[in-house]
């Protein structure tokens, strides 16, 4: 397996142990530790989560080792992006309450910072890529933001489904997760958008990295260091 390959491997498993052990926190916070015979099953689900983000970071640090990321612009921010990023999770934070104002305190404010900073996110790796010019690098920062959703809903859909699947069986896991994307059930507004958008951003967000990876240059390139360039 090439080592590209390995790298996005070991990211998915890491997003999707990580996001396993964030649900069972808020879950535990919330309704209590599991009991009865659900029990057994989901503390196994839970180690798996955790071996999944052990295994990941060891996976990553080995590949890095072995094929270190090569960028060609500066790992910084201006102003004007963390202004472009605070206006982005406003522009969130207005459509998630004229959809479901009912559940915009506390799930749409902390959903919409996330954005923010998952757009902010975006933008630093837009110009780790080599584009400075704010057009190019608001427009790739989209498409990475739209990608990295994407990425997060498969891999909280699969952690949810492997928690599913040890309580209930793979039956019943993919029951819960596909009824609520085709509405099958009433959610609100808000929570089936949540569900839908990045599943199609994901699509669109790997359509225009792929487009700027293939035919938009960077404008910009770090200076090498004198040793590296003899």
């Amino acid at each position: 397996m090439l080592i590209a390959t390995q790298k996005k491997l070991f990211w998915f498993l890491l997003l999707a142990g990580a996001v396993g052990c964030a649900f069972f926190t808020l879950a535990a916070s919330i309704n209590g530790m599991p009991r009865g015979g659900e029990q057994i099953p989901i503390f196994i689900w839970l180690a798996l989560c955790v071996a999944f983000v052990v295994l990941s970071v060891f996976g990553l640090r080995r590949c890095y080792r072995l094929e270190p990321e090569r960028l060609s612009g500066y790992r910084h921010l201006s102003i004007v992006d963390f202004i472009g990023a605070a206006f982005f999770s406003g522009f969130w934070m207005a459509g998630w309450q004229s959809l479901s104002p009912n559940t915009f305190q506390p799930a749409g404010a902390i959903v919409s910072a996330f954005f923010g900073i998952l757009f902010l996110y975006a933008l630093l790796c837009a110009a780790a890529k080599g584009y400075s010019r704010q057009r190019t690098k608001f427009s790739l920062a989209i498409g990475i933001f739209l990608f990295n959703c994407g990425v997060l809903e498969l891999a909280f859909l699969f952690a949810i489904f492997a928690m599913i699947t040890f309580v209930d069986g793979p039956v019943s896991a993919m029951a819960e997760i596909i009824r609520p994307i085709l509405g099958e059930r009433r959610e609100p507004a808000a929570f089936l958008f949540m569900l839908r958008f990045p599943l199609v951003g994901f699509l669109v967000g790997w359509a225009i990295c792929n487009y700027f990876a293939r035919y938009v240059k960077p404008d910009c390139e770090t200076r090498l260091p004198r040793a590296q360039q003899q």
